[in-house]
């Protein structure tokens, strides 16, 4: 199967089950939500330990620190490692990709398959710089699920940015030497500098998060 389709296919199936679990009251409240959505429970443990678990209480009961989410962005960072080496000396990963893609006159440039690359490598080691100097030590928990699937998105992400164009990485050499520097095309002018104003929004909306904590502390007395 074409590895674009397979890339396709995984976020269509995560975006199913993503819509359908908000429809399932159970699934949404125990598999779901988590750290301050989570929905407290208003059991006493005393009640809880007589009382059986329903298949999505146990489920969801399997559990890893919230603070792992900053494994993702390793996983990110180390994707785009990866497949810039592979992409740069044609690595043997690279052939096979080249060797299931069904359409080999491919639809993107090798400077569309850079660019691509390239702006994933800054938003992952700059989501990574932010998770590990911006969170903060925390006993909230998530599903054990949520935490395995937000690293296959991630890994599967760092490949689907540029996957459309592994046709044309089907080549002998380093592909340094397939590169096409010239003036930039509207959609490039036009696409980095969004890239670049969203991703400094967005991380003045972290470290704006970051901070609410402190804030709290220094505007709410010491009794309350």
């Amino acid at each position: 199967m074409d590895p674009s389709l397979l890339c396709k296919a995984f976020f269509v199936l995560g975006s199913a089950v993503n819509i359908g679990g908000t429809l399932i009251p159970s699934f949404r409240e125990q598999i779901m939500n988590y750290g301050s959505r989570g929905t407290p429970s208003t059991t006493s443990p005393q009640k809880q330990e007589k009382q059986p678990l329903n298949f999505f209480e146990y489920i969801s009961s399997i559990q890893v620190p919230h603070t792992w989410f900053t494994h993702y962005y390793m996983v990110s960072v180390l994707s785009s490692i990866f497949w810039g080496y592979q992409i740069y000396n044609h690595g043997p990963a690279i052939e096979v990709l080249a060797a299931y893609t069904t359409r080999k006159d491919g639809t993107m440039t090798v400077n569309q398959v850079f660019l691509a690359w390239t702006l994933m490598a800054i938003q992952g080691s700059r989501r990574l710089y932010e998770s590990i100097t911006l969170t903060k030590p925390s006993q909230s928990k998530m599903w054990v699920g949520l935490w395995l699937i937000g690293m296959a998105y991630y890994a599967i992400m760092g490949i689907s940015v540029w996957i459309e164009g592994s046709a044309v990485l089907d080549h002998d050499g380093r592909w340094g030497s397939l590169l096409q520097f010239g003036n930039p095309s509207a959609k490039t002018l036009t696409a980095v500098p969004l890239f670049l104003l969203a991703s400094l929004a967005q991380h003045d909306c972290h470290v704006y998060l970051a901070s609410l904590k402190k804030l709290c502390a220094l505007i709410m007395p010491a009794s309350v």
